[in-house]
């Protein structure tokens, strides 16, 4: 752990004491004046010094406890007061267990800009919630807040009532904050519920294809609009000699299904391209209107078939292997990634070659009246656009960008005081700040945009990439292009609904069978029992509906009228 030094040990106390400045550059001040003995002072510095001797042999949260607890017998014991919130202590958050690396760098961030300590506690990915609902019933104030996948929200929302809305802190801290600057479908859908606003954002979620533009120059062939013409580059290109090693490469690079905990997503990225034409609200595992769902339809069976067809030109390296360094290091040609695999590529030797480029989408889509497979038309596809495919021909092309989560978030609980709500808010709403967080995705690899700000092309934009090392022309070109998914009108968004971690399992399943090459329709079939069985025990349907169509942002129907009262009819 990092040593604590005597100028950490000074930013601990002034933090603890009402010193520190504010992230906006206020300073507190003490509402009078107060006399303190010599012996007080005496005491608390002795009490620091051994904190700082302490440091240096012991770990950075040793010598802050030290510290805090210095600080609060000084200002209990001498100056009669109270600390806000009852006393000063680090800023306690569950995390999922799979972000730890991330969640202690954006911490240590945090820590070294305010002097507060956040002490991440851990709770397995897909127990998250469930972790929540323990905490609510023995211990509801063992955390000041939590962060997670942005996915997680609805399940957190209907599921427990420790999530605080942050409205009141919003319209306290609008500068920072800065609201209206996050990405509509951010700010909207991930955010937002039942007209509240319940998290902020610290970290984003993005992606596209990745291509080595000199072997597809070389084969002749320009970048893939559809996921048949993804099949046909990767036929063409399997077998090439990519690495220089002497042997042939595989096309593409895949990550194993069965090492992946949220494999589930590429169903998405394949099945919304199909199903979901009309817009997000439309989404594109359910339909919001009559609650049909199209895990056992032929658009699934299309989706399973072009994901299985992949796997013979695929590179899929062993669960312990990276797979953005797999293509990297020229094990494949093309890769389907986050936004983080071009910050990797761009400090490799291959910048040049590498073409990044939108998700493929689809000629071919679900009509939902028909419930059939149809070409799309402008009525069909109304967001579609006109491409020339690798046939020649000029068809209408349904993309619909599906990244699989809406980022990561953070919330504040609500059975905390005020003083820790607030804390809470003011160290997320650090992070996520335009300034901040435009400086962590420009140097942090993982760190992805969640900001209109994030996708700056102007001159000074740019400049701010060139600083650190990366190539304008390069970052102009992923930047606009994967503003344009994000933005789409046609933008899929992760499946929030009542019983959504059944839904995503019964994926995660499914997608072990479709490694092993089993049939099409028997996993269509399969999942088309799972989502009946899934969507029977979830509560009364008007309900799930209502959910739903909620977290869509679709507002709630207008309530039927009443019936008139008649007019008493004469007797007989």
């Amino acid at each position: 752990m990092p040593r604590l030094g005597p100028a950490a040990v000074l930013v601990v106390v002034l933090v603890a004491v009402g010193a520190w400045p504010s992230l906006d550059g206020s300073q507190s001040s003490a509402a009078a004046t107060t006399v303190v003995t010599q012996d007080c002072v005496a005491n608390f510095l002795r009490a620091t010094q051994e904190a700082y001797t302490s440091a240096r042999s012991s770990s950075l949260e040793d010598a802050y406890s030290l510290v805090s607890d210095a600080v609060n017998d000084f200002v209990t014991d001498c100056i009669q007061g109270t600390v806000a919130g009852g006393t000063f202590r680090p800023l306690r958050l569950l995390v999922p267990a799979s972000t730890a690396s991330a969640g202690d760098t954006l911490s240590q961030f945090y820590q070294e800009a305010s002097g507060f300590q956040v002490v991440s506690e851990l709770a397995p990915d897909d127990a998250f919630v469930e972790e929540l609902m323990v905490t609510e019933r023995t211990l509801p104030t063992a955390y000041d807040g939590w962060c997670m996948y942005a996915s997680d929200l609805l399940p957190v929302l209907e599921n427990t009532g420790l999530s605080q809305p942050i409205d009141s802190f919003l319209e306290a801290a609008s500068e920072q904050a800065d609201w209206l600057d996050l990405l509509p479908a951010v700010r909207d859908l991930a955010l937002t519920y039942g007209g509240q606003r319940w998290a902020m954002p610290v970290n984003g979620n993005g992606g596209g294809m990745y291509l080595r533009r000199d072997l597809f120059e070389k084969a002749g062939l320009g970048v893939p609009t559809t996921w048949d013409d993804l099949l046909i580059a990767a036929n063409i290109i399997n077998g090439t000699d990519i690495d220089g090693d002497g042997h042939g490469d595989y096309s593409f690079c895949l990550r194993k299904y069965s090492c992946v905990a949220t494999s589930q997503y590429v169903i998405g990225q394949v099945l919304s391209s199909i199903t979901q034409t009309h817009g997000t609200q439309s989404h594109w595992l359910f339909d919001p209107d009559s609650m049909e769902h199209f895990a056992g339809t032929a658009a699934m069976e299309r989706a399973l078939v072009l994901m299985q067809a992949l796997l013979p030109y695929s590179y899929q390296e062993d669960c312990e292997e990276a797979l953005d360094a797999a293509f990297v290091a020229g094990k494949c040609a093309i890769t389907i990634s986050s936004t983080s695999l071009f910050k990797t590529v761009q400090q490799s030797a291959i910048r040049l070659l590498v073409e990044y480029a939108a998700l493929p989408g689809s000629s071919l889509v679900w009509d939902r009246d028909s419930r059939s497979l149809q070409r799309c038309t402008r009525a069909t596809c109304p967001h579609a656009t006109l491409r020339t495919v690798y046939s020649g021909e000029r068809e209408l092309v349904n993309a619909a960008p599906y990244f699989g989560f809406a980022g990561f978030i953070c919330m504040v609980n609500r059975q905390q005081p005020a003083a820790f709500q607030q804390s809470v808010f003011d160290g997320m709403s650090y992070v996520a700040s335009k300034q901040v967080s435009g400086l962590l995705f420009r140097l942090v690899s993982y760190m992805e945009p969640f900001r209109t700000s994030h996708f700056d092309t102007s001159a000074e934009g740019l400049a701010l990439w060139a600083a650190v090392g990366y190539n304008t022309t390069a970052v102009a070109h992923f930047l606009d292009a994967t503003y344009a998914m994000a933005t789409s009108p046609n933008f899929a968004v992760d499946l929030s609904i009542t019983g959504s971690t059944r839904y995503v399992a019964s994926m995660r399943a499914a997608m072990r069978h479709v490694e092993a090459m089993d049939p099409p329709a028997e996993i269509a079939s399969q999942l088309r029992a799972d989502f009946d069985a899934i969507l029977a025990t979830s509560g009364p349907i008007d309900r799930v509906r209502s959910v739903f169509r909620a977290a869509l942002g679709i507002a709630p129907p207008p309530p039927p009228p009443q019936p008139q009262p008649q007019p008493p009819q004469p007797l007989p």
